[in-house]
């Protein structure tokens, strides 16, 4: 990817970032220009499964639907606040998905290297920001719960909403059929139509790898003020 394209692709996402932080606005923008519109909230949506990238977002949706004896209208994976606040306050179920500020951001910015750690970092804070006032009307799933026990996810859901979902049986043999689908997604959303172990949605050896080195430079204390403040966020969460 050229300088340019870097830099266009990260202009586009500082304002995206900031536009998710507006319902009105957002959803509004999204429908007359968004390129991905069944993935847009909306009146026959059933269920909202949405994160910040990297925290399971892929996993929760091939699972969820994988598991459902018929099709469900699911909004998720536009990583943004606006779609969860829009659907809290017109009463739908939301999932809010949520990992250790760390973890995600790495995984984030390997996938998107034209993305720094810091803005990455700005990113996670205002989207997880964005929705703490709305947390009791939401339904938080940290990513070890869903990468555990994803069933049990499903089962708080219909307690909490009084849904009927299909719950998701949490075995290896179950996980390793979602895996199977989620691999396909990534081929299939690939240019080159071949699978990218930078960007796949499942554990990658390659991306352990990587990771290893962006954990030296966290370490190292130049992202300490941004990291605490994350992690704080994310401490009101999960409490």
């Amino acid at each position: 990817m050229t300088l340019t394209k870097h830099f266009l692709k990260r202009v586009f996402y500082i304002a995206q970032m900031y536009l998710g932080l507006f319902p009105n606005l957002y959803i509004p923008i999204y429908k007359i220009f968004g390129r991905n519109q069944r993935l847009l909230v909306n009146d026959c949506t059933e269920i909202v499964i949405e994160g910040f990238p990297r925290s399971g977002n892929t996993f929760s949706v091939a699972a969820f639907e994988w598991s459902q004896h018929r099709p469900i209208n699911i909004a998720h994976h536009l990583h943004s606040a606006s779609q969860i606040i829009w659907a809290v306050k017109r009463n739908i179920p939301v999932v809010a998905l949520i990992r250790e500020p760390k973890d995600a951001v790495i995984s984030f910015i390997i996938r998107e290297p034209c993305l720094s750690a810091e803005l990455a970092l700005r990113s996670y804070i205002s989207f997880y920001t964005a929705i703490l006032p709305f947390k009791k009307k939401l339904l938080m799933a940290t990513f070890d719960e869903l990468t555990n026990d994803f069933g049990a996810v499903i089962n708080r859901v219909n307690m909490q909403y009084k849904t009927d979902f299909n719950l998701f049986d949490h075995t290896s043999e179950n996980v390793e059929q979602v895996f199977d689908l989620v691999q396909s997604y990534g081929i299939s959303e690939s240019s080159a139509n071949k699978l990218d172990e930078e960007k796949v949605a499942r554990p990658s050896s390659v991306r352990n790898k990587m990771a290893a080195k962006y954990r030296a430079d966290f370490d190292s204390g130049d992202y300490k003020k941004l990291l605490d403040d994350a992690e704080e966020l994310y401490q009101c969460f999960v409490k």
